[in-house]
């Protein structure tokens, strides 16, 4: 974000409006959101650490975590824990959202 170095600045509570809706549960601004912002916008790693898909997986907004994954989202990302978004979950756990294509 802005760093050419190619190291992250951690800056826990710093991210986008898009990344706190997620985090969030809030359903209605994700999916007004969503269509206008970019694929890397959705995956984008923010300055806390984490994505937005982290969040919505870490605080069990299922509906949110699916929103994602069918718009493209990047699942490869590791947030500064080292893990990924389907280690984060309940829905996970369950098997229940990660079973898309």
């Amino acid at each position: 974000m802005g760093n050419t170095n190619g190291s992250t600045s951690l800056r826990p509570g710093i991210a986008s409006d898009f990344y706190w809706a997620c985090r969030n549960g809030d359903v209605h601004k994700v999916a007004q959101l969503l269509p206008s912002i970019t694929y890397e916008e959705i995956s984008a790693l923010q300055p806390n650490g984490s994505t937005a898909l982290h969040a919505a997986s870490f605080y069990g907004h299922d509906k949110i975590v699916k929103m994602l994954l069918d718009r493209g989202c990047d699942r490869s990302i590791l947030n500064r824990h080292g893990q990924g978004e389907n280690s984060e979950t309940s829905a996970v756990k369950s098997g229940e959202v990660w079973k898309v294509s």
